[in-house]
């Protein structure tokens, strides 16, 4: 039996997260929830299926550092900037997925590093009025970036 998949339409979403600008430590809030735009065809009005099938994660600042990006499906806070997790369960809820970015996933660029994790692909699945949103956790420790150091680009194929 043949399968035929139709309809689906590959995009290339860029984020650039804003980034707290003191030094972290293992476990801090880099860059708390905020909502990627991009990912509608249309409008926000829109429900959207699909997934997210690829990240590259550009550091300008150089660290290389172990961080897990955290995708939500609602502005939930993961807690303060430069400080440690604080989501309660109700606002866990939201999360979608986290990719993982470890220092073997970085090519090093002299200047600036990409990281292209390996993951299983995430579903998406965001209803009309929702958003996909993303937050950065630094699982390194004593990093400082600067507020606009890292750039997203997810992979995202809708159906």
């Amino acid at each position: 039996m043949n399968i035929r998949i139709t309809n689906l339409h590959p995009i290339v979403v860029e984020h650039t997260p804003t980034c707290s600008t003191s030094a972290t430590s293992a476990g801090d809030i880099l860059a708390d929830t905020e909502p990627v735009s991009g990912v509608w065809p249309y409008s926000i009005s829109n429900p959207v299926n699909g997934v997210i099938s690829s990240l590259a994660l550009l550091d300008k600042n150089d660290h290389g550092a172990n961080l897990d990006v955290v995708l939500l499906k609602s502005p939930a806070s993961m807690g303060a900037e430069n400080a440690a997790v604080s989501i309660d369960d109700v606002s866990a809820e939201q999360i979608i997925g986290v990719i993982p970015v470890r220092s073997a996933d970085y090519t090093d660029f002299v200047n600036s590093q990409v990281a292209t994790p390996q993951f299983n692909p995430i579903p998406l699945k965001i209803d009309a009025g929702e958003r996909l949103n993303v937050a950065i956790i630094d699982r390194s420790g004593t990093n400082t970036f600067t507020a606009s150091g890292l750039k997203l680009h997810f992979g995202i194929v809708q159906a």
